[in-house]
């Protein structure tokens, strides 16, 4: 070999090596996505709208060009509830749309990966950032799609710019859960009929027992991917609803814990916490357990002004949201807060979430790095938009302070999570620390694994835990641990029963969860050395 083709050769690879890593994931919030249709059918509009308002679940035609790489014959339709209807009503432009790339080629995938885009429109929110900042605050904790920003161009039209939300589908829960098998449900009622009047009253998806029809559960929940799975939906709501459950045996309890702690902490009441008590998927991975999976977050950060049907809350009343809403008035119809913060120890560890997305979420002022970076990135395209839901002077002034837009009044991101932040700081809660963790270890010997765990000099707990699974199972198992001398605990377990675990240990109102952030962390089991 020449020494010139050799140089070619190494300079090619050094080239391609550096184009491969300089590569960004679809969803890197540092870009904006270039999305291009162009609809094989002139008549599209008028089909997609008929479609939308009549609930036909049907797709139009169009190639897609992502980043300049084309893709044939996908499906597209409109999506959306209140983000459609509101918008379509006063003849808007910028509707939100679903696009499956796999529609008519089964193996065909933008990225090599991705099935289906969906492009929200950024409803209200003038600020342009609740969507994309809350899921980023969002996947610190617990499971919840990555979303950031595209443009988007239809028949040679720019339509403006729109939020990119990854699909919560089988390469998200794959790679989320390590689970390739398991069963999807979406926690969303309002684009269903309503129930037969046969059926028990319930509010939204709240996981209340409404008996054995599954037709009561089929205008307030969607089974996805599948044509089964009510069995197992109705199963769990018999769990959730009676009081001797432990829910640790049917779901990640600690997963649930970090969604509700987040809707409360960012007062995203477009939830399971709100008037409509939806909007979250649930995942029954392979090894049966229930996996709650955040989603819609364009009203998060206090842009929904609703706890129930009755009341519309006041900036004041947004930022001083009760840490325990809908728990201290036993609101039975969220029955999954109830079950939860009714035992002790869970309620405790709820706490403990709070805390830990205040101190690094508020206090850290990472928001507002956050919120700053994502500005930094789509402010041009912000100034520019040709179809803009609201006028192009609020973006700047509803990242700082409140605005007065159609549909009413949005509180400012940055004033919210400063006064939100302060309140929470000053929330008795929040007043008395609990026991701190010193240290912790497991070791396996032969068959059995023994836990320690040492608190601070002088400080006792009156219960430390430790939550442990075996590798590759859902949910956790919670453990307590005995007193030993010295402010030490320990507990020993078969080894079958721990490989992966976190530990509490309890105050008179809070816990020390460690790792802090027990959703996504967590250790592993070491060996003795001999």
């Amino acid at each position: 070999m020449s020494a010139f083709l050799r140089f070619t050769i190494i300079a090619l690879a050094s080239f391609l090596c550096t184009c491969v890593s300089a590569q960004k994931n679809l969803y890197d919030l540092e870009r904006v996505v270039e999305i291009e249709l162009d609809m094989h059918d002139p008549h599209w509009k008028k089909k997609l709208n008929a479609w939308k308002k009549n609930n036909v679940s049907n797709r139009t035609l169009a190639t897609l060009r992502v980043d300049g790489v084309k893709y044939d014959s996908v499906g597209v339709r409109l999506k959306g509830n209140s983000s459609y209807f509101a918008p379509a009503k006063e003849e808007k432009k910028k509707l939100p749309f679903n696009i499956k790339v796999s529609h008519t080629d089964k193996a065909q995938r933008v990225d090599g990966r991705y099935r289906t885009l969906k492009l929200s429109n950024v409803f209200r929110d003038p600020s342009y950032l609740r969507e994309a900042l809350s899921y980023q605050i969002a996947r610190d904790y617990v499971s919840a799609p990555d979303c950031n920003f595209a443009r988007l161009t239809v028949d040679g039209d720019y339509f403006g710019i729109y939020n990119l939300t990854e699909s919560v589908d089988e390469l998200f829960w794959s790679e989320e859960f390590n689970s390739e098998e398991g069963l999807l449900i979406k926690c969303d009622p309002e684009s269903k009929d309503a129930p037969p009047s046969s059926c028990p009253p319930g509010l939204g998806a709240s996981l209340a027992y409404l008996g054995q029809d599954s037709a009561c559960y089929a205008a307030r929940y969607e089974i996805k991917k599948s044509d089964h799975g009510w069995y197992e939906l109705i199963n769990l709501a018999m769990a959730v609803s009676n009081e001797k459950t432990d829910l640790a045996t049917v779901m990640n309890v600690d997963e649930a814990l970090w969604m509700l702690a987040f809707n409360n902490a960012l007062a995203n009441l477009d939830s399971y916490l709100g008037a409509f008590c939806h909007n979250y998927y649930l995942f029954k991975d392979a090894s049966g357990y229930w996996r709650p999976v955040i989603w819609d977050l364009n009203l998060s950060a206090g842009g929904f002004r609703l706890v129930d049907k009755q009341r519309i809350l006041t900036d004041e009343q947004l930022v001083e949201l009760s840490p325990f809403l809908h728990f201290s008035d036993r609101n039975e119809q969220r029955p999954l807060i109830l079950r939860l913060l009714d035992r002790p120890l869970y309620r405790k560890m709820y706490v403990a979430h709070l805390k830990t997305i205040h101190k690094e979420q508020f206090a850290s002022g990472l928001y507002q790095e956050r919120a700053e970076k994502i500005r930094s990135v789509i402010t041009p395209q912000v100034i520019q938009e040709p179809n803009p839901l609201y006028p192009t002077e609020t973006y700047t002034q509803n990242y700082h302070g409140t605005v007065d837009v159609t549909g009413g009044k949005v509180i400012g991101v940055d004033e919210f999570f400063k006064k939100r932040g302060a309140f929470l700081a000053s929330h008795k809660l929040f007043q008395k620390s609990p026991p701190a963790i010193a240290d912790q270890t497991a070791t396996r010997d032969g068959e059995e694994v023994t836990v320690y765990v040492t608190l601070k000099a002088g400080q006792t707990s009156p219960a430390v835990w430790v939550a442990h699974r075996p590798k590759g199972r859902g949910g956790f198992t919670y453990s307590q641990l005995k007193a030993v001398a010295g402010g030490n605990y320990s507990i020993s377990l078969p080894g079958t029963d721990i490989e992966e675990y976190f530990v509490v240990a309890e105050g008179a109102i809070s816990a020390t969860v460690l790792p802090a952030r027990s959703g996504r962390e967590w250790f592993t089991v070491s060996q003795v050395k001999r």
